[in-house]
């Protein structure tokens, strides 16, 4: 079974975080180090709903085209606890606008959305180059498909042209990193 997160247009009592806008207040200290990344979204981690990831991808999109593949991939995602939203506008993607995201649902298996929890992703392009460097330390996590964008998500360029972004775990210490994405 898969658990899904929709794109929400307004603001629901209960979201479970949010994508566009701004930084959650909690990573401030930490953005001085990213400065060539921006925020990309937050999401209540399934399993923990203490805890949520926070994903920002490099600024530049060639960039990011040339490093999409772990270990050289040019988004990074931080797990923190909850926080609101922050102030830092220099770290927002000027074509994302900010949406909220739904809480998880439970539905068939086939059945996929902008957040979907998993055991096997649904790829966009099925080659071995993907998963050479995570195949002995990490398990699929969740994907994200701009596929499911409202016509509202966006007001110019896709951050991953119309692609998706595919997250793992480690097995061992269970740090969530971006294992690549597709388009």
């Amino acid at each position: 079974m898969n658990f899904i997160s929709k794109i929400y247009n307004d603001h629901p009592t209960d979201a479970i975080g949010w994508i566009g806008g701004f930084p959650p207040a909690i990573l401030t200290d930490k953005l001085s180090t990213f400065e060539d990344y921006r925020f990309y979204l937050t999401i209540q981690k399934k399993e923990n709903p203490e805890k949520y990831l926070s994903i920002f991808v490099h600024n530049d999109f060639n960039t990011r085209i040339d490093q999409q593949i772990f270990p050289d991939i040019a988004i990074e995602v931080f797990e923190h606890d909850a926080s609101p939203e922050g102030n830092a506008v220099a770290f927002c993607l000027p074509d994302l606008c900010k949406s909220y995201l739904s809480p998880f649902q439970h539905v068939h298996q086939s059945k996929f959305n902008f957040i979907t929890y998993s055991e096997q992703p649904k790829l966009i392009q099925d080659t071995a180059c993907y998963f050479e460097h995570l195949q002995q330390d990490y398990q699929f996590y969740l994907q994200i498909d701009e596929d499911y964008y409202l016509d509202s998500t966006l007001q110019g360029s896709y951050i991953f042209a119309y692609g998706a972004l595919y997250l793992f775990q480690h097995q061992h210490t269970h740090q969530i990193i971006a294992g690549f994405w597709q388009h």
